[in-house]
């Protein structure tokens, strides 16, 4: 642990180090960075409508505008700057995270940010060094990730290091100050200190299968319910043959919280590819003992257990998820057809169904659009959920 780091030093050294950093050449690399600096702008537009059989209904629309500065690389370092902005377009009736207008939540509010502030510094061979403000995306993001569908996403104040001591593997390493979550500084516990450290390491058997170990060593101090320890393993393999791709992705991971009951994690997923067709069918299970389920407070969560988000936190009888896409590939674009059941791990009893359907597509080199429906039939006092979302972005 670093816990002597001062907090929310992380910002404050990344300026210092990036001013200090000039040397008795001060002048010449300060041009070289300005003079090479990159600008990268992109909005993208959000509509959400969420129909709840427990609450008011809720509507919204929302801008989001990003802002990046990355100058060139000198002496080994480069720095990156990004602002983020997400207006609100729609009548700010709904409840958005931050305020509740007794309806139903569409997590989308209005802020105005330091997205990412890091220094960058590439002076050790085959590794890559950042201090900052900065995004972590692990694996498929089921511990660690970014939540890059709401408008806001989730950041991280940290020291990390990524490394590859041979071509086939990867160790990354990450000591995390704080947590930005996609609400905001303006919600409760939108920024959460932590004395968190994330070890993943990755060896690549061939370019179609590897196989993967990480240690999450969760310590947050803004919410001391949310701190564990999760060690695991992880493996993928697909056999690219002449008409049919097959695929698996098989993951088991023990979960030890500071307070409550030790539990599980598997997952296990099958696929199959034909031409533009694919077929996944697999089973996710979060344990639960004593009250205690399996957590997963860092992931980009809307990615699993079905669209309507409805298992953001794991209930205390854990949650098995089995599911199956249909998934067609249509040139730039994928439309995809889904269905999950999800019962409780301890008990077995039925907890609801979801089915969605999600399209995909890229605008030209620039521009996207997603446009995606879910809706969730709850069972053991859930209830009703049906949304529906559209997206439209653009970089500049």
């Amino acid at each position: 642990m670093l816990n002597q780091w001062p907090r929310d030093a992380t910002l404050p050294a990344f300026l210092v180090i990036s001013l200090l950093w000039t040397g008795e050449d001060g002048r010449a690399d300060v041009f070289d960075y300005l003079a090479g600096t990159r600008t990268e702008v992109s909005v993208r537009g959000h509509f959400e409508d969420v129909n709840d059989s427990s609450l008011p209904n809720a509507d919204g629309a929302t801008l989001r505008t990003r802002i990046k500065f990355e100058t060139a690389e000198a002496r080994f370092t480069q720095l990156t700057l990004e602002l983020e902005n997400t207006t609100t377009l729609t009548s700010k009736d709904f409840s958005n995270g931050v305020r509740d207008r007794g309806t139903t939540v569409i997590a989308d509010p209005a802020t105005t940010e330091i997205n990412q502030a890091l220094l960058r510094f590439t002076g050790v061979p085959r590794t890559i060094i950042q201090l900052g403000r900065q995004t972590i995306s692990l694996d498929n993001e089921r511990f660690v990730g970014t939540v890059d569908f709401r408008q806001n996403q989730q950041t991280y104040d940290a020291l990390s290091i990524l490394t590859k001591p041979a071509s086939d593997w990867s160790v990354y390493y990450a000591h995390i100050q704080a947590v930005n979550t996609f609400l905001g500084r303006k919600a409760t516990n939108g920024r959460q200190r932590h004395d968190s450290d994330l070890l993943n390491i990755q060896y690549q058997l061939n370019d179609n299968t590897s196989v993967g170990a990480y240690h999450y060593a969760i310590e947050n101090e803004s919410l001391v319910s949310n701190q564990h320890k999760t060690s695991g393993i992880r493996f993928t393999a697909s056999w690219p043959l002449q008409h049919l791709a097959p695929g698996v992705k098989l993951e088991y991971a023990h979960q030890t919280p500071d307070f409550g009951s030790s539990t599980d994690y598997l997952m296990m997923e099958a696929a199959i590819k034909i031409s533009w067709l694919q077929l996944l069918a697999g089973q996710e299970s979060l344990g639960g003992r004593n009250n205690t389920g399996f957590q997963t407070p860092l992931a980009t969560l809307h990615k699993f257990n079905g669209f309507t988000d409805q298992f953001l936190l794991t209930p205390g009888v854990g949650l098995e998820d089995r599911y199956a896409t249909l998934r067609f590939t249509l040139g730039p674009g994928r439309i995809e057809l889904t269905a999950h059941e999800f019962a409780a791990e301890d008990g077995g009893f039925d907890l609801g169904k979801e089915h969605s359907v999600g399209a995909w597509y890229r605008l030209g080199e620039r521009g996207s659009l997603a446009i995606k429906w879910a809706r969730f039939d709850g069972k053991a006092n859930r209830t009703d959920i049906r949304k529906y979302w559209l997206q439209l972005g653009y970089e500049f």
